[in-house]
């Protein structure tokens, strides 16, 4: 991961709330990001450049779950982290136009989203204090109550632990 990528993934550990989630919208207004929920999308959401105030803007499909909100902030903050040049030259960043960047860079938005909600020391303190080790075979109720503390999908936390090496079932 970039020096860019390991600096935001700490700033988010620092938004850990006493439930244990990230705090995405903060962590978004803390990069100068302003976020707007609403129904007028069709899809979970985009980053667009504001020329006019010089200022980023995230739109959240308001229809879609929490979890699925969350994670669409998270991945169009990975957009900013890893993409900025190509939102302000396109001006919109989504993959409902024709400036919608590449498979490698939205799996690498995904990537990095995955990496700001659930943080590899957060996820690891959650583990360690559940009794979870490397050599644990993961089951579907371990993954739920992951996905509960940490307000992400199903997906989500089986694709984050494996990516960490974990054995999910």
């Amino acid at each position: 991961m970039s020096c860019k990528c390991n600096s935001i993934v700490k700033q988010a550990e620092n938004l850990k709330n006493a439930k244990g989630r990230i705090d995405i919208i903060e962590l978004a207004n803390s990069l100068g990001l302003k976020v707007y929920t609403t129904t007028e999308i069709s899809v979970p959401s985009f980053i667009a450049y504001d020329k006019e105030n010089k200022c980023y803007e995230i739109f959240v499909n308001s229809k879609e779950k929490v979890t699925r909100q969350r994670f669409s902030v998270a991945h169009e903050i990975a957009h900013f982290i890893e993409h900025k040049d190509k939102i302000m030259e396109f001006g919109i960043v989504g993959r409902q136009n024709d400036y919608s960047l590449s498979a490698k860079e939205e799996a690498q938005a995904d990537t990095l989203a995955a990496n700001i909600l659930m943080p590899e020391n957060c996820l690891d303190e959650y583990l360690k204090n559940e009794n979870i080790g490397l050599d644990t075979k993961i089951d579907l109720n371990i993954v739920q109550k992951i996905a509960k503390t940490f307000e992400v999908s199903l997906i989500s936390v089986i694709m984050r632990l494996r990516g960490l090496g974990y054995y999910v079932k």
